[in-house]
């Protein structure tokens, strides 16, 4: 009984010192705020805050940011990561997070690595999602309303919007049929209302956008015609 009370001792010391690693690890680096304003559909601008650089008496190699689909992303080769390079003294650094994908959650955190190779991280950021989808299909015989959604970045205007269809191509593209619907400076709804299709017959409908950068499309969805009247 009295090995059993020791182990019990031995263990919970274990765990309150495991946790004030935690602890301590993430009071020397913090993961920053996205700043909107340098924002748009593919790219994100992130701050961090790297604490306590010089009481550490252990040089900091790299820094930056981690990124990914997944919660608390590590380093591992299969993360997005930027490399800021060594850091003398403790305070804030920026990245430009890149080649980000509409419609996706991003998970970020601050990071570095000191001179043993031992690498730190901060807390989760969640990046918020930049849309482009299709929403709701009203097929009938030779004509559909479809309503889109987008969000708006005023880094990067969007100069054109609408809907794009087609009977073949599954993921349809502004080289088959579209919509036109005009610039986008708000994010509400906007509405298709698609003509000229063939009773009975199955197509594919997706939102895109045209920004100064790229054109940006939503998921494609298939949609069935009625029959005529």
């Amino acid at each position: 009984m009295k090995k059993f009370g020791i182990y019990i001792f031995f263990g919970l010391m274990a765990l309150s010192a495991c946790n004030l690693v935690q602890f301590e690890r993430k009071n020397f680096i913090t993961t920053g705020e996205s700043d909107t304003s340098k924002r748009d559909y593919t790219s994100a601008e992130i701050t961090g805050l790297l604490r306590d650089v010089n009481t550490r008496n252990k040089k900091v190699t790299q820094h930056g940011h981690c990124w990914d689909t997944v919660f608390n992303p590590i380093i591992d080769g299969n993360t997005q990561v930027t490399q800021l390079g060594e850091k003398t003294s403790a305070g804030n650094y920026t990245s430009m997070l890149s080649n980000l994908r509409t419609n996706t959650k991003y998970f970020v955190r601050g990071y570095f690595i000191d001179q043993e190779g031992q690498v730190m991280y901060g807390e989760n950021f969640e990046l918020p999602l930049s849309l482009v989808t299709t929403l709701i299909i009203f097929p009938k015989d030779s004509s559909a309303d479809v309503t889109g959604l987008a969000s708006i970045h005023a880094t990067d205007p969007i100069s054109q919007h609408g809907h794009c269809w087609s009977q073949t191509n599954t993921e349809p593209t502004i080289s088959d049929s579209t919509t036109r619907l005009g610039t986008k400076t708000n994010t509400d709804i906007f509405t298709s209302n698609i003509k000229n299709l063939t009773p009975v017959t199955r197509y594919y409908v997706r939102s895109y956008i045209i920004t100064s950068k790229d054109t940006l499309y939503g998921k494609a969805s298939p949609f069935d015609t009625t029959p005529a009247d």
